[in-house]
């Protein structure tokens, strides 16, 4: 009886082991643009969300996002086109190529360039 209760309490938990793993795996996803583009992802359940109205000038946006690319606990950002375009080259050429955390930028037109850029990081082939 003494091997059985000490077999009970060291087995194996598949449970416990599938639950772990997913708390190791959970990264934020953060939202950066206009009131009108984060709104979609708030009602999707998304909340760290950095609206570009709430920053007085560019210089607090820049950092802002230079620190959600720090910060271990970040997956993926997403953003928007403007955001892209009214932030520092510096700090534009450090997302596109940031492989943590994935950087998404949705616009309404097409950006050859960044496309083959990220596909060519993804994939490390160039396509072009």
């Amino acid at each position: 009886m003494g091997i059985q209760k000490k077999f009970q309490r060291n087995s194996f938990n598949p449970k416990k082991n599938i639950e772990n793993q997913y708390k190791a795996k959970m990264t934020k996803i953060i939202v950066i643009g206009s009131s009108e583009f984060v709104l979609g992802f708030q009602l999707a359940g998304i909340r760290d969300i950095i609206r570009t109205e709430d920053k007085k000038n560019g210089k607090a946006l820049n950092q802002e996002i230079k620190e959600a690319l720090k910060s271990k606990e970040v997956g993926v950002i997403l953003t928007e086109e403007k955001v892209m375009e009214s932030i520092t080259d510096e700090l534009r050429q450090e997302m596109l190529l940031s492989s943590r955390p994935s950087i998404v930028v949705l616009s309404k037109k097409e950006q050859d360039e960044a496309l083959k850029m990220m596909i060519k990081k993804s994939i490390g082939i160039d396509l072009g």
